[in-house]
């Protein structure tokens, strides 16, 4: 019965420990590491998306103040070039949804093209 016993304490024991680390862990990520994370929030942004194929996309990414053009397939990552500062004034400058630019683009010729044809009418 001894035996028992002393395995029961032991067994016990390992979980309060595993319980403790556990504690440990959620506390050192909650409270500590959070605060390095949000500190760094926002300096990579996915700027523009572009599907060349079904497994290959032409990505934009700004890291920081620099803008990178990569191009990712399935199982590789690869950094085409650092964007030149002309180059990036394209992407910030311009919308970066498939609709808002559809509307900025052909929105204004159509809405005038249409006024015309309403000043011809009259």
């Amino acid at each position: 019965m001894g035996g028992f016993g002393s395995i029961l304490i032991w067994f016990s024991l390992a979980i309060v420990f595993v319980f403790v680390v556990f504690f440990i862990a959620w506390f050192v990520r909650n409270f500590f590491l959070q605060k390095v994370s949000s500190s760094a929030r926002g300096t990579v942004a996915v700027m523009a998306r572009f599907l060349l194929d079904r497994n290959l996309k032409l990505i934009v990414l700004r890291f920081v103040d620099d803008f990178y053009a990569l191009i990712v397939t399935q199982s590789s990552v690869l950094v085409l070039k650092k964007l030149e500062e002309d180059e990036k004034s394209i992407f910030e400058s311009h919308p970066s949804t498939f609709a808002s630019v559809l509307f900025s683009k052909l929105g204004k010729k159509f809405l005038k093209e249409e006024m015309d044809k309403l000043e011809k009418m009259e």
